[in-house]
């Protein structure tokens, strides 16, 4: 199908409407829990200059112990301080941006894998308005967003490279993007597969010479068959199971394996949207089109190589939506010719924009209603409540930037840190680090194998848990009264002098975790309080 550029122009400004309309924000501040990390992460480059985080070269790229991939919190504190907006507001321009940027680049790869301009459209449709893509773009920073921003970027670079062999700019962008992509989020392990694939295709000569053979639709059945035989398999005698661990809430692998299937697919199928479920049809219509392109091979090999990971659910939703919506566009498109010649093209268009308008009406409801909108009774899961903010406001001029602060709950603080730079104890790893909470030649550092699903899911290391640790003294701390001798060597060492008491959180803790805090309310001051934190003074 050829449209008009007219219509083109007019298709594409509805998609950029569409794009910011989804991301106005509905609520009072930004969202996610992964948001306010990164947000920690800004404020100590803008106040302290420099990130302290960073003790070898690779900490660019998270390739060190107790670092975090910096591209995104370079970027962000760069807009922040170029453009004189606080770092919240940068978030929600940012996520603008890339929901702008996002239509353009699911563009060009769509067009290089099909060119017609139906497929090219429901690709960019299906992509720029996945439920995946908004959540991680929506007044949020959470790394994943930058990623699959960048994951279409990558791809068409690489098709194109298929096309043009010959033109070396090519190869020096995929070097340059696939090193922004390592220091954007270690996502980028899962390009592996795909890239391995792609080199066989392209350049191991049985390869070269099996995929222009009639059987390569016989090759790509029978890898699928095995695939979905053997993943129920898997998990059924826990083979996969730490795999499952590690992409999924930890309280689901004491359900029963059936309860698995149904979480997975329930995931996908609201990240993905409605438009992803034609990814199965448009995967079996090109496995069986006579005459397939080269880069329509890639793309089945593409997803054929990823296949194995949809275990990891938190990070496979994200990875894999481009290509999933790559291969939605062919399901519709085969759907909507079937129609066309079997009845009328009229019936066949009216049935498009109806599958179009429930994809947009679905994704435009979990804008909306997202799970933990609803304020519950320790802290609201979506994003920062007033009373939160209020108290970040008010500790932002009344704490000295050297005074460090404790709670019964982490996740005030990480939010409150949205709002203020702040020394909190114990932090997160990277804080640990630029605060010299830590040494790194004190610490007992095991690097973990490509076999781990530690390694695809967290880091390339693992510290070992020990009683010096700080994540332990935290924890503990709280089982003792707020004067004793234990208690009191931690708080002179770290120079801990204000406590935020979440008090939805403390009476929802165990007994002997309330020991610090019960013995402290009745002999400290209570310098600030609302109906959700209180802020007692040590000193």
């Amino acid at each position: 199908m050829k449209l008009s550029k007219r219509t083109k122009y007019m298709l594409f400004g509805s998609l950029i409407f569409i794009a910011i309309s989804l991301r106005y924000p509905f609520t009072p501040h930004e969202i996610g829990a992964d948001s306010f990390f990164i947000h920690k992460l800004i404020n100590a480059l803008n106040h302290q200059g420099s990130p302290t985080w960073w003790i070898h070269p690779f900490s660019t790229f998270g390739l060190t112990p107790f670092s975090y991939a910096s591209a995104v919190p370079f970027l962000l504190s760069g807009v922040s301080q170029a453009s004189g907006l606080s770092i919240e507001n940068s978030i929600l321009l940012f996520g603008i941006l890339c929901g702008i940027l996002g239509i353009f680049v699911s563009y060009m790869v769509a067009k290089e894998i099909f060119n017609n301009d139906l497929y090219i459209f429901l690709v960019v449709f299906g992509f720029s308005t996945g439920e995946v893509f908004l959540d991680l773009t929506t007044w949020t920073i959470s790394t994943r967003g930058l990623f699959i921003t960048f994951i279409p970027i990558f791809l068409f670079l690489l098709l194109r490279k298929t096309r043009l062999e010959k033109n070396f700019i090519y190869i020096f962008l995929i070097i340059v993007i696939f090193v922004y992509l390592v220091s954007i989020h270690h996502l980028y392990t899962f390009f592996l597969f795909p890239v391995i694939a792609y080199f066989m295709i392209i350049y191991i000569y049985p390869f070269k010479r099996l995929i222009h053979q009639k059987n390569i639709k016989r090759i790509i059945i029978g890898f699928s068959i095995i695939f979905f035989i053997m993943v129920p398999i898997f998990i059924i005698f826990d083979i996969f199971a730490s795999f499952f661990e590690a992409g999924i809430r930890h309280e689901v692998l004491s359900q029963p394996k059936i309860n698995w299937f149904i979480i997975m697919a329930r995931t996908y199928s609201r990240q993905l949207g409605i438009m992803g479920l034609f990814a199965i049809p448009g995967f079996i219509f090109l496995v069986h089109k006579l005459h397939k392109s080269l880069n329509e091979v890639i793309l089945l090999f593409f997803t054929l190589t990823l296949l194995p990971f949809i275990l990891i659910v938190t990070y496979m939703t994200a990875f894999i939506a481009i290509f999933v919506y790559l291969l939605a566009g062919f399901g519709i498109y085969f759907i909507y010719n079937l129609i066309s010649d079997k009845i009328n093209k009229r019936a066949a268009f009216t049935i498009i924009i109806t599958i179009l308008l429930i994809s947009l009406g679905a994704s435009a409801f979990f804008q909306l209603r997202h799970p933990g909108s609803e304020a519950e009774e320790i802290y609201n899961e979506r994003h920062m409540e007033e009373e939160t903010y209020d108290t970040g406001l008010w500790l932002k001029y009344t704490v000295d930037d050297d005074d460090v602060i404790f709670s019964n709950d982490v996740e005030p603080l990480n939010r409150i840190a949205g709002v203020m730079y702040l020394k909190q104890f114990p932090g997160n790893k990277p804080e640990q680090l630029m605060d010299d909470y830590v040494s790194i030649e004190e610490l007992k550092i095991e690097r973990a194998t490509p076999l781990s699903p530690y390694f695809w899911s967290e880091s390339y290391y693992k510290i070992e848990a020990s009683e010096s640790s700080l994540e332990w003294m935290g924890h503990n701390i709280k089982r003792h009264r707020y004067d004793d001798e234990f208690s009191k060597n931690v708080i002179n060492e770290y120079n801990i002098k204000y406590i935020i008491e979440n008090k939805g959180s403390l009476l929802n803790q165990e007994d002997e975790d309330k020991n610090f805090f019960t013995s402290m309310n009745k002999d400290r001051y209570k310098i600030y309080s609302n109906d959700r934190l209180s802020v007692w003074y040590l000193y």
